[in-house]
């Protein structure tokens, strides 16, 4: 079985809560291969603390433990996934060089187009989505708000409007890894077990979809955050993705 862990779950292990044993062991796994993403990096580097060199060379030493360098890697001109092995260290190095010696969050964070607050609640309402309802929705009636509403969106599908928006910002067809990011930004803009929002949720909501990008390839994805287990549920189910979403209990 191929495993992606979320950076909650890496967090959680490196702190002792629990071992990565006892994990797949809760999740009935017992032959496994974990992987890791440059995701976890680039989390690790918005550490703020005055020990921050030491803190990452520990995040680097668990990641190798947990994961024995088994790295998924996103092609960034063509969106090809890829499975590779390769050090956290290595990985650090790559960032620094792209981003000029800058973290590659701060870099990320300037290229995000946002969507404000009001702007979110207005369109929400414009779809007559109940925002204490959405999040019992299931798959089915998250697409069901769409067909009701194609009239606002030229007469689309869910998925027909997520290609359309990624062909219209990248000038070219849609791939597994621009849906998945679309889909996670639309699934937060009509409310589906939305991020609170704050200064830093535009940021964290792109690195869950880009977790949620890498799991893709895997059988399995282990969160403990409730948002991007349920995000990812639908996005898999939207796309007929076989990857199983699970918190470190087994709970889907």
């Amino acid at each position: 079985m191929n495993i992606y862990l979320d950076n909650n779950i890496v967090i959680d292990i490196e702190d002792g809560n629990y071992t990565l044993e006892k994990l797949l062991s809760n999740i009935g796994i017992s032959k496994s291969k974990i992987f890791y993403s440059s995701v976890h990096i680039t989390e690790a580097d918005e550490m703020n603390a005055p020990d921050k060199t030491q803190k990452m060379v520990k995040r680097c030493r668990t990641l190798t433990n947990l994961t024995s360098n088994n790295y998924i890697h996103i092609d960034t001109s063509t969106h090809a996934i890829h499975k590779q092995v390769l050090k956290p260290e290595e990985i650090i190095k790559r960032q620094k060089y792209w981003t000029n010696n800058s973290t590659s969050g701060a870099v990320q964070k300037t290229q995000l187009g946002t969507v404000s607050q009001e702007q979110r609640i207005a369109f929400r309402e414009s779809l007559g989505i109940d925002p204490k309802e959405i999040n019992n929705y299931t798959v089915k009636e998250v697409i069901e708000q769409f067909e009701i509403n194609k009239d606002k969106f030229e007469n689309m599908s869910l998925p027909e409007l997520i290609e359309m928006a990624t062909r219209a910002k990248l000038g070219r067809p849609a791939t597994t890894v621009t849906k998945i990011v679309a889909t996670f930004e639309l699934l937060d803009l009509i409310g589906f077990w939305k991020d609170i929002y704050s200064t830093k949720s535009d940021f964290a909501r792109a690195q869950d979809s880009q977790h949620c990008v890498s799991a893709s390839v895997c059988d399995y994805f282990i969160s403990n955050d409730k948002r991007t287990r349920n995000k990812s549920r639908l996005v898999f189910d939207i796309f007929k993705i076989n990857t199983k979403v699970v918190d470190s209990n087994g709970v889907e």
